[in-house]
């Protein structure tokens, strides 16, 4: 259930009319595919309870924001304007080229949309840092002895 709230009950809730920024990827395809599961469990349970296609047309309704939303963010991660969505409308091309922007890397760094979501989300720090020792000076005459009786080349070495 963690996933279920981490990748679609969150971002529903969060970013609902959010277009501005960028998703990632994995944000995106998380988000697409608990929609395509919940649409599907919907779908069922609409004709099952007799409602016809009633549920799953509310369904698809109350979510066309959020997607569009989560397009628009994954358009900005690539560096193109959400309004690149309307590609969708150009039979069987749109569908194409749409698909190709949204599997694509994301743009490196920050770019006109915002910061790389990569970078500055999902970066989670150590539990507990432990320190490196600092070596003291008898360490590194042991250190270099040893490299330089391991073929390691020295100027005294070479005499």
């Amino acid at each position: 259930m963690d996933n279920f709230d981490r990748w679609f009950l969150n971002p529903t809730k969060q970013q609902y009319f959010d277009f501005d920024g960028r998703a990632t990827r994995q944000q995106y395809w998380m988000y697409f595919l608990w929609v395509v599961i919940l649409s599907i469990v919907v779908s069922i349970l609409s004709g099952v309870l007799g409602f016809g296609d009633l549920l799953a047309n509310l369904f698809a309704l109350a979510f066309a924001i959020p997607q569009i939303a989560f397009g628009a963010r994954r358009l900005h991660d690539i560096g193109k304007s959400g309004w690149w969505q309307l590609i969708y409308f150009v039979p069987i091309i749109g569908l194409i080229v749409m698909l190709v922007w949204l599997v694509r890397q994301g743009e490196a760094g920050s770019n006109k949309y915002g910061a790389d979501p990569r970078t500055t989300t999902e970066v989670s720090a150590p539990e507990s840092v432990t320190p490196v020792p600092k070596p003291d000076s008898s360490s590194f005459a042991t250190n270099d002895s040893e490299s330089t009786n391991s073929g390691g080349s020295s100027s005294t070495s070479n005499t």
